[in-house]
């Protein structure tokens, strides 16, 4: 016959905390996709502009970067 002992309890004990820190979790979740869905728009506005002035500045750096030949030698380029 199986008798409980302390460390199976001490183990109960953290799969219980487990689990509730995942039901807190997806509470946050839930909470923040609800109150989120005006800003998506704004983040997706945001981050539109971001990627086009990133590839811009790449664009304009790529430009500006003058012709240099490496300092390692001048046979490979």
């Amino acid at each position: 016959m199986w008798y409980p002992n302390e460390s199976d309890f001490q183990v109960r004990r953290e799969q219980y905390k487990d689990l509730l820190r995942e039901a807190e979790n997806e509470r946050l979740i839930r909470t923040a996709g609800l109150h989120s869905s005006g800003g998506r728009k704004l983040n997706l506005s945001l981050s539109n502009w971001l990627g086009a002035k990133l590839v811009s500045w790449g664009m304009n750096l790529q430009q500006a970067r003058p012709a240099v030949t490496p300092a390692c030698c001048d046979v490979c380029c």
